[in-house]
């Protein structure tokens, strides 16, 4: 890092090859030009990942009148989600189409949000697309910084394994605590998500992993690039895709009829 750095480099350097950033460097400068619009709006909640900006509606009329920002990568949603808080005259919540690892640093200063919400991230299901998780210790520390005293994190997915593993990146970051159940939200005011619908409709089950700025995490903005602690371990290899199907099911009684009924036929094997 040269002395001259821009205060947002040492975050977003960290979590992004440099290559990527000069890639996306229009992406930088669109985020710097709205800079100032999004600190005088002063938004206390994020969502990260709002597609349509279902949920971004309802969390602006649970945060209302303060503002709230979603924050969406593909432009195609990004627009469909303008369309939506556009009709529904939505007056206190800003849609960004940008990368979250570029808007949050840029966008916005430490120790101000009372929220960060990610709903049904991607899960990246391959091994090799692991890092494009939107959530690592790395980014959760990025996140921390931006919270109030007791400010939260909340993440909801139907990949049991996604939620495993952030708990052990919530470990790692240094930043966060679990939320206690008895802290959760009520979330009778929340907005169901177009995935938590699908859910609900076809009774797939999904999990909440709830967090809790650390009292002691600096929110001050680190000077140099920190080191990349993506690779966590974890108490064991997890099929995400397992856990939520689980084994298939037996019908024990029709196995020892079946296994009754080859050992008196003489078959003598139990396969």
């Amino acid at each position: 890092m040269t002395a001259d750095a821009a205060w947002w480099e040492p975050e977003v350097y960290s979590m992004l090859d440099p290559r990527f950033v000069e890639h996306r460097w229009s992406d930088v400068e669109a985020l710097l030009a709205i800079r100032e619009a999004v600190l005088d709006e002063a938004p206390v909640a994020i969502e990260i990942g709002s597609h349509r900006a279902a949920f971004v509606e309802g969390m602006a009329c649970t945060h209302a009148p303060a503002h709230v920002l979603g924050i969406e990568w593909r432009r195609k949603y990004h627009r469909l989600g303008l369309e939506r808080v556009d009709k529904r005259a939505v007056k206190n919540a800003r849609l960004v189409c940008a990368n979250a690892r570029l808007a949050i640093p840029i966008l916005i200063p430490p120790a101000s949000l009372d929220a960060v919400y990610v709903t049904f991230p991607d899960p990246w299901w391959k091994k090799r697309h692991a890092d494009r998780r939107v959530l690592d210790p790395l980014f959760m520390r990025v996140i921390a910084r931006r919270l109030k005293p007791k400010g939260r994190l909340y993440v909801k997915s139907d990949v049991f394994d996604y939620l495993y593993r952030l708990r052990d990146f919530a470990a790692a970051s240094e930043a966060f605590r679990p939320l206690p159940a008895e802290h959760w939200p009520d979330e009778t005011t929340w907005t169901l998500t177009t995935r938590e619908r699908k859910c609900m409709r076809g009774a797939i089950p999904f999990g909440r992993g709830y967090y809790q700025r650390l009292d002691g995490f600096p929110t001050d903005l680190p000077s140099e690039v920190e080191e990349n602690i993506w690779d966590v371990e974890t108490d064991a290899e997890m099929s995400g895709e397992s856990i939520i199907k689980g084994p298939p099911p037996v019908d024990v009684e029709h196995r020892a009829l079946q296994a009754k009924l080859r050992a008196e036929m003489g078959a003598g094997s139990d396969e």
